[in-house]
């Protein structure tokens, strides 16, 4: 049956060529990204989906070869991937399972949703793309995010566990055929049954760990109606479930989707008319008045890191609603949802943040995130005084250029501020670029080194 197509709100930069992506990091960092991204050549505009969203406008260099790209400062994803997290809209300080993560482009923008003191639990069965979803949330760091290893369709978790889930599962991708040609071809026929019979008892278990008044977004980033509505369909006619109706967001144009179902009872995104994937979500809802979220505390096998171990290694121990473990020298950050309310069989695991020594604890590499904020200089001129050692009472190394930066990607050092106390031992040190905290340099003698590669 032919689909008819619905616009809404379509703005400029719907037909502006170019990739899109998302700022990384607290709001207020986002106007030292834009100073990096613009001192590369990059322009971009902003989309109407959410102050975090951009589109690329002029690529002078590869997107991903940006330095803000390099350093986790912003994170490329397709439009129609941000309009899940979007739709489901949980709130600061929520706890949110994404049911099928990797390589964790939705979960990271569910993760700036709920903010420092919320947790979103991501689950990714395949090892290796497990392992991507874990070097994703690394690098951009997402320190409210912890990942699990389980089939989907049986996650060992209590009924009712969370008030906001995300069931975006494999599909036949047919959305992404302009990116992916072969798909088509891979997916067709009966080929596809299999998928269908995974996506229901994906839609079943999501059903049984809502709770009642909780809201839950199925997505696809597939054409199919077999995938799309047929499933709604089967949801609404098999499970606890009711349809919870959508505003379709701005800077879209959607087709409309297969009947009995109107435009806001589902959204179906025509590809070509957006510039983005084509992509289908729908909303439910649990009847029912919502209990209290179960409680299973369990301690995880190792051992909180002290405030002092942290502050004395230069890190903020309150950026973040958790604590710092140390599992044999590893050290993770773990969400103080995640340490009072999930079970210890989910087997669960936070960004890792460190390495604890007997002579004290050395950053990672990646842990920007965990540099003090509170260490930037009131009333100074962002990059006034490149290589300086101080901001506040924080010693740091300033990088004075954008070459000084792109060097520590090719193995070159650059060398400590000679007021940096300290000098001659091997340490993590803080790297800045003007106003914006950038990762920890590994600080040997009077040069420091990026190893974060």
């Amino acid at each position: 049956m032919a689909r008819g197509t619905m616009k809404h709100h379509a703005s400029p930069e719907s037909t502006t060529p170019g990739r899109t992506f998302r700022l990384v990091g607290p709001q207020e960092d986002h106007p030292a990204v834009a100073s990096l991204l613009a001192a590369e050549g990059l322009a971009w505009d902003s989309l109407p989906l959410h102050p975090i969203a951009a589109r690329a406008l002029a690529e002078p260099i590869p997107l991903g070869r940006t330095l803000a790209a390099r350093f986790g400062r912003i994170y490329i994803q397709d439009a129609s991937s941000m309009l899940p997290p979007v739709v489901l809209n949980p709130p600061p300080g929520a706890m949110v399972l994404d049911m099928c993560s990797s390589p964790g482009s939705k979960t990271g923008l569910l993760s700036h949703l709920v903010g420092p003191a919320g947790c979103v639990v991501a689950n990714e069965p395949n090892p290796e793309r497990l392992a991507t979803l874990r070097r994703t949330l690394l690098e951009t760091q997402r320190l409210n995010v912890v990942t699990c290893r389980h089939e989907g369709q049986s996650l060992p978790l209590p009924e009712g566990s969370f008030t906001h889930i995300q069931c975006d599962p494999p599909c036949s991708g047919w959305g992404t055929v302009e990116k992916h040609p072969k798909v088509a071809a891979l997916w067709k026929g009966d080929k596809v049954a299999p998928l269908v019979g995974l996506q229901r008892l994906l839609l079943r278990e999501a059903a049984r760990l809502l709770v009642p008044g909780g809201r839950l977004v199925y997505s696809t980033c597939t054409t199919n109606v077999e995938e799309n509505e047929h499933q709604v369909a089967w949801a609404l006619e098999h499970l606890p479930l009711i349809l919870a109706p959508v505003e379709p967001p701005p800077g879209f144009v959607f087709k409309t989707p297969e009947p009995p179902f109107g435009p806001r009872d589902c959204l179906l995104v025509d590809g070509e008319e957006s510039r983005a994937q084509g992509f289908f979500l729908a909303c439910f809802t649990k009847p029912g008045d919502a209990p209290s979220a179960p409680h299973c505390p369990a301690p995880p096998p190792g051992m909180p890191v002290d405030r002092a171990i942290l502050q004395a290694a230069g890190a903020d121990p309150d950026a973040w609603d958790g604590e710092v473990y140390d599992f044999s020298g590893s050290c993770h950050f773990l969400p103080r949802l995640a340490l009072t309310r999930l079970p210890a069989v989910l087997r669960w695991q936070g960004v890792p943040v460190g390495r604890l020594t007997p002579k004290g604890l050395t950053m990672h590499p990646r842990a920007w995130s965990l540099i003090p904020r509170r260490s930037r200089c009131p009333g100074s001129s962002p990059g006034s005084s490149p290589g300086a050692g101080q901001r506040g009472t924080t010693p740091h190394l300033q990088a004075a250029s954008l070459a000084d930066l792109a060097g520590l990607f090719e193995g070159r050092s650059l060398a400590m501020p000679a007021d940096v106390p300290g000098q001659g031992k091997t340490r993590a040190i803080p790297l800045w670029y003007e106003d914006l905290a950038l990762g920890w340099l590994h600080a040997k003698g009077a040069r420091a080194l990026w190893t974060g590669r």
